[in-house]
Order: C-alpha cells, then structure tokens, then sequence
C-alpha cells in the first residue's frame, strides 16, 4: 500500500478488507496508518466494520496518549528517585568521610548533622544505617517500578 496519504483512493471493498485484516492483526504499521489516514478521510460509507475499526483505532489513540502521559511522569518519578538515592549516598558518604570524626586524645567518635554535634557512636551508626535502610529502599522501589512499567507495556500490547 503507498504511504503517501494524499494518493490514497481506494475502493470500499478494499477498505473493509483493510479493515479486516487490521481486526486479523495481520496489517503492518503503514497499513495501519494509511488506514487510520483513510477512515478520517470520510469518504467512505459507515457500514458496521468501517464504525468498528473507527471506534476502535479512537480507543487505541486515546489509550497511547494517556500511556505516553504516564511513561513521561514515570521518567520524571524514576530521575527523581535516582536523584534522591544519589544525593542520600553522597550525604552518607560525606558524613562518614567528613562527618565522622575520632579524636586520638579522648577516643570520642563525633558526627556533625545538620549542624548538631553527635558524640555517642550509637546514635552515630543507627542513623548512618536508617540512611542507607533508605537508600536500599528507594533502589528496590526503582526496580518494583521497572517491573510495573514492563507489565504495563505487555498489557497494552
């Protein structure tokens, strides 16, 4: 079939067998655009198939604007998430790398936190571990996301 839209001119018959077909799941891509192209046309009579594939191909539009909508906020959601497991690393690593500080003199482990001076190596260590318990769940909400978004694809297909 020509892919260029403005030569489009075919029969009524050969638009139903079109139609068919596409209901067949046997029409390439072009096919289906040039179908798509066809019934907008309006040239052809609203028999039953041509209102079935019309109603159908309007669903399948609405349907992979709202799935495009979804997998843009879902970029946006997994940059973020990324954004925040990388920031949360670097705090971590920096209070350990710079934070965290043992005098030779008085073996007095120090952490600084948002300014507060930490003393007590307890407190020091149970909040180093809440940060990285966040970390490793913000990364298996990443994952628990991809899975989501690749069950989601199946299911539209």
């Amino acid at each position: 079939m020509n892919s260029n839209h403005n030569t489009l001119n075919i029969s009524q018959q050969t638009l139903e067998e079109l139609i068919e077909r596409y209901f067949d799941a046997t029409t390439t891509e072009v096919e289906e655009e040039c179908l798509r192209v066809l019934l907008e046309s309006g040239r052809y009579h609203l028999t039953a198939p041509v209102r079935e594939a019309m109603a159908l191909m309007s669903v399948c539009a609405v349907a992979r604007s709202r799935n495009e909508r979804s997998e843009r906020r879902n970029r946006r959601r997994k940059a973020l998430s990324i954004a925040a497991s990388v920031a949360v690393a670097a705090v971590a690593a920096a209070g350990v790398i710079f934070g965290v500080n043992t005098h030779p003199t008085s073996d007095v482990c120090l952490a600084r936190i948002s300014g507060v001076e930490i003393s007590d190596p307890d407190a020091v260590m149970n909040i180093m571990e809440q940060d990285l318990q966040l970390m490793s769940e913000i990364s298996e909400s990443a994952n628990l996301e991809n899975q989501l978004d690749n069950f989601k694809s199946i299911i539209s297909e």
